[in-house]
């Protein structure tokens, strides 16, 4: 054999050597490096501790941590304005329209919520309406105008109760000091902590003198992006059993004054409340059982055809009934639906649950590429400014469509493409500049004998800028919210004015539609939808002209 060679490397004495020493090093190591890594948790202790503190004294000024179930439950009743033009929802997205609102909560201590609430909800319709919670039960909604009611059994029901729950300020307090994410940001003559919220969202709480006076967070808005919600809270008053209340909250969506409330009346030891009862005039329907969440997913939506080349998506959102027009080459769409966002709560919650700002136009843009292969979206005809409508138009600015729009709805858009969308990210670049065919009075598209024209209604009750769509042809008329035609309960009191404007214009113009599709509703107006109609005008100018000297 020959002669053996010696390990590489260093000889096995040695070797222990440098493994002994190197053990030395990562203990001294680990010995300086120590201090620091307590000094840091006892400086995030010691953060946790401050901000608890501040909440535990604003909570002790507003009467202490079990005060609601001491004072056996909270009802209040609050008066003042909401801005609809704030809420984009106005008519005219430049000028404000603050509106009267009127609103009532109660909450007991067993799990049971209501939320009420008398307000126009566009410059034409006044909503009222009640939510009744009940812990485990599906949620029973009044519509007190038309004396209807029906069942949400959808799932989200608690946390959408505990939501407008937070109206009450300390029901954000107590959630604040129980939240192991509970931090403290600063003191600048007031105490600033935010925690995070089971469903993800951060809520940032200003404390001044021992009061809440402000809560702000973050929101996907469609059409605003990355916007600021702030509730204020100020004029706190002394109640029996509670402690200091605010009786005055305002509301800022994007530093715009949204909603103005003071609260008239407050009450506790609340027992039976009438808002947990149903007039005797409203008709319960049977109640369904809960949803999962499984059983709530929504499907894909479907293109269906109407006439030749004429398409509709049935409740892209639902509710909404988007129109496809087919060329030889291209498309041309009719509206970008978004999500909706109810205000009132804290924070707000998107109502078609589960979206974004952008994620329900998203879904249109694939669904019609996906169905028509080899036909881009040449344009998108936007029918008004209204958030609802026009809040699911960036995937399209996007893609490249040219935009059909009056001047008013092309301002709104250009703010829209500029503004910030980093909350939920989309494809739309911040230099993509959106190209527009501004409707002025008229516009028509005509392609081998496919003719559509867009007519600018003038002054209408709905909207400033609303756009009509006319096929010619096929003798199709197409509108978005001057005309809700409903399967049931037709007609829907609040919306009255506004369709009987709509059937005087058409009878005015020279259009003689043998079809009225409309984006909500059944989607489709019956004849005997507009003869209602024409009767109630008929019977109105009759009352005039016997009024008349």
């Amino acid at each position: 054999m020959g002669a053996q060679r010696e390990p590489r490397g260093f000889p096995e004495g040695r070797r222990t050597v440098i493994c002994r020493n190197r053990m030395i090093l990562l203990v001294i190591l680990l010995a300086a490096l120590a201090p620091q890594a307590f000094a840091k948790d006892a400086i995030t202790l010691d953060n946790y501790r401050k901000a608890r503190k501040a909440v535990a004294e604003a909570l002790e000024e507003s009467g202490g941590m079990e005060v609601l179930d001491r004072a056996r439950g909270i009802a209040l009743k609050g008066e003042g304005t909401y801005d609809l033009s704030v809420r984009l929802q106005g008519l005219h997205p430049d000028i404000n329209e603050p509106v009267p609102i009127t609103e009532w909560l109660v909450m007991s201590t067993d799990g049971r919520l209501a939320y009420e609430s008398d307000m126009l909800v566009n410059s034409d319709a006044v909503e009222h309406i009640r939510y009744i919670y009940d812990a485990g039960q599906p949620t029973l909604i009044l519509d007190l105008i038309n004396r209807g009611a029906f069942w949400d059994a959808g799932p989200g029901l608690e946390e959408q109760a505990g939501r407008y729950a937070r109206m009450v300020p300390h029901v954000v307090l107590t959630e604040a000091y129980n939240s192991p994410s509970l931090r403290y940001l600063g003191w600048g003559g007031e105490h600033v902590v935010s925690f995070t919220l089971a469903s993800g969202e951060t809520l940032t709480v200003t404390i001044k003198s021992a009061r809440l006076r402000k809560v702000e967070y973050l929101l996907d808005m469609p059409l605003l992006g990355d916007a600021a919600v702030r509730w204020t809270y100020d004029r706190y008053v002394r109640v029996d059993n509670l402690g200091a209340y605010p009786s005055h909250v305002t509301v800022h969506l994007a530093d715009r004054l949204l909603k103005d409330i003071r609260y008239t009346d407050i009450q506790t030891n609340i027992g039976d409340h009438p808002l947990w009862s149903v007039p005797e005039d409203i008709e319960i329907p049977k109640q369904p059982k809960l949803a999962s969440a499984t059983e709530a997913e929504t499907t894909a939506p479907g293109v269906r055809q109407i006439a030749e080349g004429v398409y509709d998506i049935p409740d892209l959102r639902a509710g909404f009934h988007v129109l496809i027009v087919e060329f030889d080459n291209y498309l041309l769409l009719v509206d970008a639906p978004s999500g909706w966002y109810e205000m009132q709560q804290l924070p707000a919650m998107n109502w078609a649950s589960g979206e974004t700002s952008g994620s329900i136009g998203q879904r249109f843009y694939d669904t019609v590429t996906r169905h028509f292969p080899g036909k881009p979206v040449r344009y998108v005809a936007l029918t008004h400014w209204h958030s609802d409508h026009l809040g699911g138009i960036r995937p399209f600015i996007a893609a490249g469509a040219s935009l059909i729009v009056s001047p008013v709805t092309r301002d709104v858009i250009m703010n829209v493409a500029r503004a910030r969308f980093t909350l939920e990210p989309d494809g739309l670049p911040l230099e993509k500049t959106p190209q527009f065919m501004v409707v002025d009075g008229e516009l028509t598209l005509n392609e081998r004998g496919r003719r559509v024209k867009f007519i600018d209604v003038g002054d209408n009750p709905h909207a400033a800028g609303m756009l009509v769509v006319w096929l010619p042809a096929e003798q199709i008329l197409y509108q978005s919210d001057l005309f809700e035609p409903r399967s049931r309960g037709f007609p829907a009191k609040q919306h009255i004015p506004v369709m009987r404007w709509f059937v005087n214009w058409l009878d005015e113009s020279a259009l003689r539609p043998e079809t009225i599709l409309a984006m909500h509703g059944a989607g489709k107006v019956t004849p005997d939808q507009l003869s209602e109609m024409r009767v109630l005008n008929e019977l109105a100018a009759s009352l005039q002209t016997t009024s008349s000297p």
